[in-house]
């Protein structure tokens, strides 16, 4: 009886660390540039495959996503 106390309660611990892990948001930062001219493209759509987000790039080419998504 111990012994199933236990294991139920090592797995609910693990099953919350695990949705505390998946709830964490990610920041993706990144410049986008002319690939002939090297300059930096101001006002291009960056987005992630598979999910809502995204982000236009600034005057200096510079993007930054902040999702939930999670990359597994």
């Amino acid at each position: 009886m111990r012994k199933t106390i236990s294991s139920l309660v090592m797995f609910a611990l693990a099953n919350l660390l695990v949705s505390v892990a998946f709830a964490q948001n990610i920041t993706i930062k990144g410049k986008v540039h002319n690939s002939v001219s090297k300059e930096a493209a101001s006002a291009v759509s960056v987005t992630i495959k598979g999910a809502d987000d995204g982000a236009y790039t600034d005057d200096k080419g510079n993007f930054e996503i902040t999702t939930k998504k999670a990359f597994l």
